[in-house]
């Protein structure tokens, strides 16, 4: 009789402590818990970039100096193991999100996506920007005086266009572009605004898919201005992006934050 009471207060003790680990175990948060950060990066510098040239859905190589800051975004991301790398289907950002990855180490692969694209000029793809830009400032009402720029300035160092750059939204920009643009090539306003919309329904699936986790989108200028805007429920901003510069955005419960905004990769710290 003893030996068998002895069983029986073991196999009950086992029995509880089944179902205290059971219990422990569900009640364990998983690593994949939490909101999911984004890190948007631009594409680094390409020649077009260098010579003032118009991209658009036009593509250039990486120039060197393109390429060390992607090293350099890539070496501020190091630390982070990326669940999934999303990027515009142009060279210029696939280029730079790979070499970002390959500094890492992450291994991750790079995803392509249309959604991502820059803003398309159409016909003015791979014009000078000064040709162009003064054109669209013309057609909205504003008058160009090249005499204005610095010696050995750009385009945009010229004060007038500076001061016009400030008071007008990307909306206005691209639908002057499309009118403009005599073969129809160019996206208007609601052609690209609704392509971005896609970006961001696409991000933020990509976000539930990776709960807790961490994801890279590279693209451009224009597009993550707009995208940001998407994200923020605001209009574009007009401020430019730096070349390789990293925004960092965290998804959490259906919604998009922006944490830091167009932080140059030297300066640039994960926070973890």
């Amino acid at each position: 009789m003893m030996n068998r009471r002895k069983t029986t207060i073991g196999m009950a003790a086992a029995g509880i402590l089944l179902i205290t680990g059971c219990t422990a175990q569900a009640e364990a948060p998983t690593e994949q818990d939490g909101p999911t950060t984004i890190y948007l990066v631009r594409h680094g510098e390409v020649l077009f970039n260098e010579k003032d040239i118009i991209s658009g859905w036009s593509d250039s190589f990486l120039t060197t100096r393109g390429q060390e800051q992607a090293r350099a975004a890539g070496a501020a991301l190091a630390e982070v193991d990326f669940d999934a790398v999303l990027s515009s289907d142009l060279g210029r950002a696939r280029d730079t999100a790979q070499r970002i990855v390959d500094e890492g180490g992450s291994g991750a692969e790079v995803e392509p996506l249309v959604e991502l694209r820059e803003l398309g000029f159409g016909s003015f793809d791979g014009s000078v920007e000064e040709e162009v830009w003064r054109q669209v400032m013309e057609a909205m009402g504003t008058p160009y005086d090249p005499a204005l720029t610095p010696a050995g300035g750009s385009f945009w160092s010229n004060p007038a266009v500076a001061e016009w750059a400030s008071t007008v939204d990307l909306r206005e920009q691209l639908d002057t572009i499309a009118r403009l643009d005599e073969a129809g090539y160019a996206e208007d306003w609601a052609e690209f605004d609704g392509r971005i919309a896609d970006a961001r329904d696409l991000l933020a699936e990509a976000a539930e898919e990776h709960p807790g986790g961490s994801l890279l989108v590279v693209s451009h200028d224009g597009a993550l201005r707009a995208l940001l805007g998407h994200l923020e429920g605001e209009e574009p901003e007009r401020g430019g992006l730096g070349n390789a510069s990293i925004t960092e955005v965290v998804y959490d419960d259906g919604a998009f934050t922006v944490i830091e905004r167009g932080v140059a990769p030297e300066e640039f710290v994960v926070d973890r």
